[in-house]
């Protein structure tokens, strides 16, 4: 991986998704990094609790406007899911839900893993593709 690329199964990780008309505000009220970033884009961050200690190290995904993707520990899921309801505005401007069995989560690491990504997406532009980016992609080559 460190000469070439690897690529890692990372689908036992629990995948949550936040969505709703305050779902950017919910999150960067609980996140120590800020989430308001372009569609497509992921952030490593931390959820953080009132004294500023850490209850979550995750990343999340912005697929929308108001519409994210939460990746955290195979093993955290239930209380990340858990906390994060509890914490949710009582107007029902935001959606929390566990989404861990509907998506696979492959990670492609290495300083070759754009030449690798690109011979499997031949028709996917790279040029533009930047860390911690997060592109849809659909037609993968059979």
């Amino acid at each position: 991986m460190r000469e070439l690329a690897g690529l890692f199964d990372l689908t036992s990780f629990g995948k949550i998704e936040v969505s709703g008309p305050r779902a950017l505000a919910f999150l960067q009220r609980l996140a120590d990094n800020n989430v308001d970033r372009h569609i497509g884009s992921l952030i490593y961050t931390q959820l953080l609790n009132p004294a500023g200690g850490i209850e979550s190290d995750l990343t999340i995904t912005r697929l929308g406007e108001a519409h994210f993707r939460l990746v955290t520990g195979s093993n955290f899921v239930a209380g990340d899911l858990g906390w994060l309801t509890m914490r949710m505005p009582a107007d029902g401007s935001v959606t929390v839900r566990d989404v861990t069995d509907e998506w696979a989560c492959i990670a492609l690491w290495g300083p070759r893993a754009r030449y690798v990504l690109h011979r499997v997406t031949r028709r996917m532009s790279l040029t533009k593709l930047s860390l911690y980016d997060c592109p849809r992609y659909r037609n993968w080559r059979g």
